[in-house]
């Protein structure tokens, strides 16, 4: 719960200069209470109260999970304000001290970041300019892409237009498909791909349109319900193609029986959507096979 004289608190922090002077830049574990935390979203960094001092409490993931440590810094009552009251600059901190702590983490020369590290990192911005901020992100190269999660547009993120890429607003709750669905445009858009309303539907029916590397199964639901009936057809013609085909034949025979047969029936569809739609008839052909070699054993 918070308590009512939490601001009051701060400010003696504040004003004694010595008692910031003494607490150490940062430290694992410890007690205090929690005066803010962004609802929804544990992993955010949260504002805690120790003794005299506010704190910026935040945990870092090392090791998928088998290996969190938590970190503490102080801040002073003005940088306690801005960070209750502006979600995109509580964004903008957490990528900041995320990659300080993983920096140093990882560096083996010691387990936290430096001191006047991360207290030029929470004064630039908790309390710098828009332009400060956005110059500090670039200089130090802070990597923004999990900021997509929380509603920032990634195209205004790449030209380092950070408080213009939240301009629809801040997730406080991230979607990580978000994150995804970047990575996955990235990559298309490297290898020269481009993706019409059917390419994506078909990428979304077979469970590959954010992970390319997922083995495809059908998934309707996934795909608008106008949309569905395109899929349907392309998909059945595939199959019609491969019905002579055996269930043993390698993914090539597949590939290139489904390639030649959507070429005619679908000469627009991008190489990726071709390919996940020949990848998912010799899947399921290929399951066939294992079933009836198990029920013949």
């Amino acid at each position: 719960m918070v308590a009512e004289d939490f601001h009051q608190v701060a400010q003696i922090a504040q004003v004694h200069g010595d008692i910031l002077a003494q607490v150490p830049l940062w430290w694992t574990g410890g007690m205090g209470e929690v005066v803010h935390r962004v609802v929804g979203s544990p992993w955010a960094p949260r504002v805690v109260r120790d003794g005299e001092v506010l704190l910026v409490e935040i945990g870092v993931d090392f090791n998928r999970g088998y290996d969190i440590r938590e970190f503490r810094f102080p801040i002073t009552v003005e940088q306690f304000d801005v960070l209750r009251g502006n979600l995109v600059r509580h964004l903008l901190l957490w990528r900041v001290l995320e990659d300080l702590c993983l920096a140093a983490g990882r560096s083996g020369g010691g387990a936290a970041p430096g001191t006047v590290a991360v207290q030029r990192a929470i004064g630039v911005v908790l309390g710098g300019s828009e332009d400060e901020v956005e110059a500090y992100f670039a200089r130090e190269g802070v990597g923004w892409r999990q900021l997509i999660a929380h509603g920032a547009r990634p195209e205004l993120l790449n030209e380092g237009k950070l408080f213009a890429a939240f301009e629809a607003g801040a997730r406080a709750i991230g979607d990580q498909d978000l994150v995804w669905e970047y990575d996955a445009n990235r990559d298309r858009a490297r290898r020269g791909v481009t993706l019409g309303p059917l390419d994506t539907a078909l990428l979304k029916y077979t469970g590959r349109y954010l992970h390319g590397g997922t083995v495809p199964r059908r998934v309707p639901g996934a795909v608008e319900p106008e949309q569905l009936p395109a899929v349907l057809a392309v998909v059945a013609k595939a199959e019609a193609t491969c019905a002579d085909v055996p269930d043993s034949a390698s993914s090539a025979v597949f590939a290139a029986a489904v390639e030649a047969a959507l070429a005619a029936h679908e000469p627009a569809l991008a190489v990726d959507a071709v390919a996940t739609v020949s990848f998912l008839v010799f899947a399921e052909a290929a399951a066939r096979h294992r079933a009836a070699e198990r029920g013949r054993g």
